[in-house]
């Protein structure tokens, strides 16, 4: 947590081997109020709203951009920071909401 918050940027990389949509840190990252720069993608997309509780980059270029944009404007950045971290408190993106939903689905496909 205090390496997330300490950091000015975040920046959240998918695996293209894996077929990523997200990973752990799309979530922890906001959860903990840092500021995330991640790859777009529809996960990410229906989990924060761009440019409002998070940013979203589609390539290099992009990234580079977005980076220098955020960096030097601190007000921007914490005002995402801190709308992603009451996104994830009003959604409840934890991991034990998670595993609870798995467990939920996996209990269901057994029946």
């Amino acid at each position: 947590t205090k390496g997330i918050i300490a950091t000015k940027i975040n920046l959240g990389f998918l695996r293209k081997a894996n077929r990523d949509l997200q990973t752990d840190r799309s979530v922890e990252i906001p959860a903990c109020g840092g500021f995330m720069l991640a790859e777009q993608s529809a996960e990410h997309a229906r989990l924060f709203s761009d440019g409002k509780e998070a940013a979203f980059y589609k390539d290099r270029t992009e990234l580079l951009y977005k980076a220098k944009k955020y960096l030097s404007d601190p007000i921007a950045r914490e005002a995402i920071a801190q709308a992603g971290r009451r996104r994830c408190l009003d959604t409840n993106y934890s991991h034990d909401n998670r595993m609870a939903f798995m467990i939920g689905a996996a209990m269901q496909q057994r029946r």
